[in-house]
């Protein structure tokens, strides 16, 4: 049997065991998660795994970076902040078949120095919806 931790949300109690099969949150408006997961600087083909977290961020820091994503325990939404390394930018990468953009056409990523992309992920069970904020940084 797992612990059971109560977290207060407005006047309800909530419990979350670490058993989190078939455990479901209801009627929550809004959940709010703080942290992101730092993926390092990659220089070779990579991958981005998104049981660390909704939102991570990597550092390109190769030619063209193959991402490969491991998939959540089940549908949900994700956030990559992809950054051009501090030097040489021009970074590239290739998304695995399972991502799906619109008009059919994956993003081209901002190569200045130091410039920052979003990539929004939507995960249905089977395929990954992308779409991207460019040009930050």
């Amino acid at each position: 049997m797992g612990s059971t931790f109560n977290y207060g949300v407005e006047d309800t109690i909530v419990d979350v065991t670490k058993n989190y099969n078939n455990q479901d949150l209801d009627n929550i408006k809004t959940a709010t998660f703080n942290a992101e997961y730092d993926n390092g600087t990659q220089t070779t083909a990579f991958t981005i795994d998104l049981n660390n977290g909704q939102k991570q961020k990597v550092v390109l820091n190769g030619a063209a970076l193959a991402i490969t994503l491991t998939e959540p325990p089940g549908p949900g939404n994700f956030l990559l902040k992809l950054i051009q390394d501090d030097t040489t930018g021009g970074r590239t990468v290739t998304w695995p078949g399972t991502v799906k953009w619109p008009a059919s056409t994956a993003p081209t990523l901002t190569t200045a120095v130091d410039s920052e992309d979003l990539i929004a992920l939507y995960y249905d069970g089977t395929n990954y919806y992308g779409v991207a904020t460019l040009e930050f940084g």
